[in-house]
């Protein structure tokens, strides 16, 4: 069993001969995961590499051994290195002063809009005000107007509650309900449910007719619940 170097979980570098880094891995276990091998024929190929070029024409190296084999790069990587942390450290800086423009060019238009306005006469501002409240008002007034039309056009079903059926705020149905009572309405409903399940086939309008039959299928079936529950 052949011992592997205590640095296998130091950074590889994949390079060409020249010392261009195409990949680099975190431990010498990625590299054996990479190349599909063992983590000792990885170690050879690591070790075969700090020596010369491979067959494949590429090297693997820790890093410290491309360090020493490439210095002049290593120097240029260590160099890029500390200018993009330096750029990450000004960014939070600058990101400061940009805002500072931003909030320092909002506040000069919005005293550029005041402007005006304290030198108008005070029945010209009592106008503007009073009309802008007046559009507000009407702004208002039309939302509210849209709300009722919506939620009349929600509760307003016209196939089993028509207009025609409704005498002011009592329906026929309601009316029928206190004539009759429920046992006679139970009646009443199972045979209009039938009627309208009947005549679906026949008068043209299928959808409407079923729609009515299954309205009068449930008031049937809540009227039997209910005298169920009083029995």
């Amino acid at each position: 069993m052949i011992k592997i170097d205590k640095r296998e979980g130091r950074k590889v570098y994949k390079c060409d001969s020249g010392g261009k880094i195409l990949k680099v891995y975190d431990s010498l276990q990625d590299v054996a995961k990479d190349l599909d091998v063992s983590m000792q024929t990885a170690y050879y190929r690591v070790k075969s590499s700090r020596s010369g070029r491979t067959a494949s024409g590429l090297l693997l190296l820790y890093e410290d051994d491309w360090e020493a084999k490439f210095p002049v790069l290593a120097e240029k990587r260590y160099g890029d290195e500390v200018d993009n942390e330096l750029e990450l450290l000004n960014k939070p800086i600058t990101a400061v002063k940009e805002n500072k423009k931003a909030v320092d060019k909002a506040k000069a238009k919005e005293d550029k809009k005041l402007e005006p306005m304290e030198k108008q006469p005070a029945s010209e501002q009592a106008d503007k005000q009073t009309s802008k409240l007046q559009q507000l008002i009407d702004e208002q007034a039309r939302a509210d107007e849209r709300e009722r039309m919506e939620l009349e056009a929600v509760s307003v079903d016209p196939v089993n509650h028509p207009s025609h059926y409704c005498t002011g705020d009592i329906e026929c149905w309601d009316a029928m309900m206190s004539a009759f009572g429920p046992e006679w309405m139970m009646a009443y409903a199972n045979v209009a449910a039938f009627k309208y399940a009947w005549r679906a086939k026949h008068k043209g309008r299928f959808a409407e007719d079923m729609k009515k039959a299954a309205w009068y299928n449930m008031k049937a079936a809540e009227l039997a619940e209910r005298m169920e529950a009083k029995a």
